[in-house]
């Protein structure tokens, strides 16, 4: 997966509320945090599949 494809996908999430996006201080990795094991679900079948 492309750069640009996995930031536009993380940011459509975090704007719908799926999940929120942190990204370490000084650095490029990003963590993404959920409330449940289902929301994470969806975040991975989403992100594999669009």
């Amino acid at each position: 997966m492309k750069t640009k494809q996995l930031d536009k996908g993380l940011l459509q999430l975090t704007d719908e509320g799926v999940a929120q996006l942190f990204t370490q201080f000084g650095g490029n990795k990003k963590i993404i945090g959920c409330v449940g094991e289902l929301q994470f679900e969806v975040i991975q079948y989403r992100l594999l599949q669009e």
